[in-house]
């Protein structure tokens, strides 16, 4: 998931993204009875959420690729391994948009940062200050304060995600 590759750049971002979706797959996967994959979201949690405490601002350590591809790597198998219906007819509509939502922000980004580099001509794999966070900057807010507004747009989105995992 290269989506949050392109989280990664300001500090605290890219792990505390991490920490809240893997933290949701956790919560999914408790709800669904799938115990050992809700370890495996746990153990990714606590790595980010841990990690975030020296990333964020200002930060002594970062992510890099290797770090932030390993994130998106494991939001992509949680997001997998998570069943997300329990085979009713009522849900049947719901459990591809669960993890869609969950990781509605990283997906937004990533979408948003490609139509407008193409609008521009500009080669999609060449970075540039149109992301979600810079464009809060832009707006006005803080460094600090756009970061913590993506991680708030995040708990909504995983919220609601996980709210579809009982809705009929």
């Amino acid at each position: 998931l290269n989506a949050v590759n392109f989280l990664d750049n300001m500090d605290g971002l890219c792990c505390g993204v991490g920490a809240i979706c893997s933290l949701a797959f956790m919560v999914a996967a408790g709800m669904q009875g799938q115990y050992l994959v809700a370890l495996l979201a746990a153990v990714t949690s606590g790595a980010c959420f841990g990690f975030y405490m020296y990333n964020c601002n200002p930060a002594s350590i970062f992510l890099g690729d290797s770090g932030s591809h390993f994130v998106g790597y494991m939001l992509g198998v949680l997001g997998v391994m998570v069943t997300y219906s329990d085979g009713s007819l009522i849900q049947a509509s719901f459990p591809l948009l669960i993890p869609v939502l969950i990781l509605a922000v990283p997906l937004f980004d990533l979408a948003s940062v490609v139509v407008i580099r193409t609008r521009h001509g500009k080669p999609v794999y060449v970075g540039d200050h149109n992301h979600i966070s810079h464009r809060f900057v832009k707006m006005g807010f803080s460094r600090r304060s756009s970061v913590l507004l993506v991680h708030a747009i995040s708990l909504v989105f995983c919220a609601a995600g996980l709210a579809l995992i009982r809705a009929n």
